[in-house]
């Protein structure tokens, strides 16, 4: 078997290698970002199911290191081309640093929303306690 040949083999495993590790980062990235756009329900809820999706951020960042290291395998071999997949590192990336941020987002708009939902319970309660000391006063 010639040299040349050896290596075309050598690439086209590499580049399906990456492919298959690619295109299961971005499965598990989408099924996140799903799960992510279906929270509902009370505040407290919302905020454990939400939490719960961002526990699994570690995970997808290491699963991203092994797209990253296929990645240096196919640049290290001279593969330029790879007709198994449409992603590239930079995409993945991209996309797992949007979902951070929507789950950032979440958390904030949660937090938010239950600092309005007990704002006025607060104040309420503040208010009554401030009269009870002023009426103890006089």
């Amino acid at each position: 078997m010639s040299k040349v040949l050896i290596l075309d083999r050598i690439q086209e495993n590499l580049r399906k290698k990456f492919a298959a590790f690619a295109d299961g980062f971005r499965e598990r990235l989408r099924a996140v970002s799903l799960e992510l756009s279906t929270v509902e329900g009370p505040l407290e809820e919302q905020q454990r199911q939400i939490e719960s999706i961002q526990t699994r951020i570690p995970a997808l960042s290491e699963a991203l290191e092994d797209v990253e290291a296929a990645e240096a395998e196919c640049i290290a071999a001279k593969v330029e081309e790879n007709d198994y997949t449409v992603f590239t590192c930079q995409d993945l990336e991209f996309e797992l640093e949007l979902v951070v941020q929507s789950i950032a987002k979440k958390i904030s708009f949660i937090d938010n929303q239950a600092y309005i939902f007990f704002l006025p319970s607060a104040v309420l309660f503040l208010t009554e306690v401030v009269t009870d000391r002023v009426a103890q006063h006089e």
